[in-house]
């Protein structure tokens, strides 16, 4: 019986471990820029259905594609950005932009945004935009809500 549990124990380790390590390494860093890339592309255009789908939230089921469009564009349109500075510690991930955006009264012209701290999570076995809930943190992710 303690033997049985031992080697539970060092197989739940070792997922744990192999999951944070893919996230933190090289590998992991290569997945997380190319999704930083894919989320604020989408966000350029305004795609709602992929940004939807790459925010932490959705994974969690705390976040309908109606609550989606009603909260997150504002006024400013951002029209081009750069990665400076992509930070991973086990399964969260800071990444620093510096932004270029558009306002309607601008008449066309673009202007250096702020830069922005964006946060991830490494979530069954991929990144996503937004930090974990306190809920969810401690257990396994729900299923998205249709």
């Amino acid at each position: 019986m303690v033997r049985r549990w031992v080697v539970w124990t060092a197989g739940v380790w070792l997922a744990v471990v192999t999951s944070v390590g893919v996230a933190a390494g090289a590998e992991g860093e290569a997945a997380l820029r190319e999704r930083v890339k894919a989320y604020w592309d989408a966000r350029k255009i305004n795609d709602l259905q992929t940004l939807y789908s790459m925010e932490t939230a959705t994974v969690e089921g705390r976040l309908r594609p109606d609550q989606m469009s009603r909260t997150q564009f504002s006024t400013l349109r951002i029209v081009g950005y750069s990665i400076t500075d992509v930070r991973i510690t086990g399964d969260k991930a800071e990444i620093k932009l510096d932004t270029e955006v558009m306002h309607p009264a601008m008449q066309g012209k673009a202007l250096m945004g702020p830069s922005i701290v964006d946060y991830w999570t490494y979530v069954d076995g991929n990144w996503y935009h937004g930090e974990r809930s306190k809920s969810a943190k401690g257990g396994a992710s729900p299923s998205p809500r249709p």
